[in-house]
């Protein structure tokens, strides 16, 4: 999912209208354009995908929440996505790739496979102090519908599935391999 831009939606949506199965690749950063796929083409109407938590600007420590809903009126199916999803996920897995995860788990025979991802989605904050220092920190708290947290946790696995050094030294993609037996299970 680090590789798709905008150039290649096109093709992406017609090739996922045609499948009968999808392998989301999320172990690596994601391109954060990567969610114009999930919004338009895989949910066809507006669905709550998380709920945030934002700081009151006038009322300091005070925080109120938002259900963030994703998909709509754009999308060229009729129906919701009816075939198996699987995405791969593993400690590099962060930031917008941990929102697209969660985002694919509200779509209906979606598996998520691989291991704990990194708990840091949500936005970025960075203040200036006096001279050359930084502050950075997420300026949202980040939860699955149901008020589950996923910042320092990371998202929900369903199988966990991880690389053995006889699979690394063999070359062998152990989660992948384990996400195309999946897709075969009738």
């Amino acid at each position: 999912m680090g590789t798709y831009s905008e150039d290649n939606a096109i093709a992406i949506g017609n090739d996922l209208k045609k499948s009968k199965a999808i392998i989301a690749d999320f172990r690596d950063y994601t391109n954060p354009k990567t969610i114009s796929i999930i919004w338009y083409c895989l949910l066809p109407w507006e669905t709550h995908v998380t709920t945030v938590s934002l700081p009151k600007k006038r009322l300091p420590g005070y925080f109120y929440t938002r259900k963030e809903y994703w998909g709509g009126t754009n999308c060229e199916f009729v129906q919701r996505y009816k075939g198996k999803i699987v995405a791969l996920v593993n400690e590099r897995t962060q930031s917008s790739a941990e929102y697209c995860t969660m985002a694919l788990q509200s779509i209906p025979h979606t598996i998520v496979i691989g291991s704990q991802t990194s708990g840091a989605d949500g936005n970025v904050v960075i203040n200036q102090l006096p001279g050359p220092l930084q502050i950075i920190f997420s300026g949202l708290g980040v939860y699955y519908p149901d008020g589950t947290p996923t910042q320092r946790v990371g998202v929900r696995i369903d199988e966990v599935v991880n690389p053995t050094l006889e699979g690394v030294k063999a070359g062998r993609d152990e989660v992948l391999e384990r996400a195309i037996e999946i897709l075969n299970e009738k």
